[in-house]
């Protein structure tokens, strides 16, 4: 227990002392002594910042990782508060910007159950409150009027892909939660009060079905490489005026394929490709009429 105190208090210290500037630091009888040292890795020579203490060098992990870089045998580095500890993952390449966020549970991936709105619930909006008065669980008989038809009915609370344990190491992508949207007015004379909501459970689909694909198209792979597991692409879930949109599921539609829609797009984009979706369910004076998927 006294190392592990006088540790502490030695790193503290030093920590103030590169901070502020100083040439060195002394506490509980050791010396730290800030100093750049010239590190040869695979025959190239680099400066690495650092200290010695009791005659060792001393190296941050992320400044080697980031010096590891150019030959590919960087790591991922983040510093997890809560758990106080040093998360590495040698299967992740370095990024300065990184926070530390926990991978998803391999049953649920990154969470939440649907929400599925049924009549009599009511929904706080950008302009109000919006009462429903026709669910989603109608959803097969809206869409089969609107002359879609399907190989074979699906809940909207139907299964998500299951979880693969590499895409544990995978960069988190961000999902929002935005406020539902209501729009009221009138078309010749008729009234329309409709609403939209995000569906990240819908977007979480769409992201297990990009992972799924990508590993058939080598350029979305650090080295053209699938087997690095190292993604050279990103995912972000944000909506623009200019995306692609389509009213399908995407694991299955016989009319729009919309599966087959995202395989292609996933197998035919080149390295450092940045997918944007977006998923959100449309109502209609209280009627839900579909579930839209946009991809760009």
């Amino acid at each position: 227990m006294k190392i592990k105190g006088k540790f502490g208090f030695v790193a503290g210290f030093v920590c103030g002392a590169l901070l502020f500037g100083s040439t060195a630091a002394f506490a509980a009888g050791i010396l730290a002594q800030p100093k750049t040292a010239a590190v040869v890795i695979d025959g190239r020579t680099v400066d690495l910042e650092g200290y010695v203490i009791e005659g060792s060098h001393y190296f941050r992990l992320r400044d080697l990782s980031a010096k590891l870089a150019p030959g590919g045998k960087d790591f991922g580095v983040v510093w997890d508060g809560k758990g106080n500890r040093v998360v590495i993952d040698t299967g992740r390449s370095y990024d300065p910007d990184e926070r530390y966020s926990p991978a998803p549970a391999a049953t649920s991936g990154y969470g939440t159950a649907p929400k599925i709105l049924k009549p009599g619930d009511v929904v706080k909006t950008t302009d109000g409150d919006y009462t429903v008065t026709a669910g989603q669980l109608e959803r097969q008989a809206e869409l089969e009027r609107h002359g879609l038809e399907f190989g074979k009915p699906l809940a909207p609370d139907a299964p998500l892909p299951a979880w693969q344990s590499e895409w544990d190491g995978y960069p988190r992508v961000s999902i929002p939660a935005p406020t539902p949207v209501r729009y009221r007015g009138d078309i010749r004379g008729a009234a329309y009060d409709s609403m939209t909501v995000f569906n990240s459970y819908e977007v979480e689909r769409v992201i297990r079905t990009i992972y799924a694909y990508a590993k058939n198209n080598p350029s979305l792979w650090q080295d053209k490489n699938p087997a690095t597991n190292v993604p050279n692409f990103t995912i972000k879930v944000e909506y623009a005026d200019d995306m692609e949109t389509g009213v399908f599921y995407p694991w299955e539609n016989a009319i729009v394929p919309g599966e087959a829609a995202v395989k292609k797009k996933v197998e035919s984009t080149g390295g450092g490709a940045i997918f944007r979706i977006y998923v959100i369910d449309d109502y209609n004076n209280g009627k839900y009429l579909d579930t839209q998927y946009f991809m760009k």
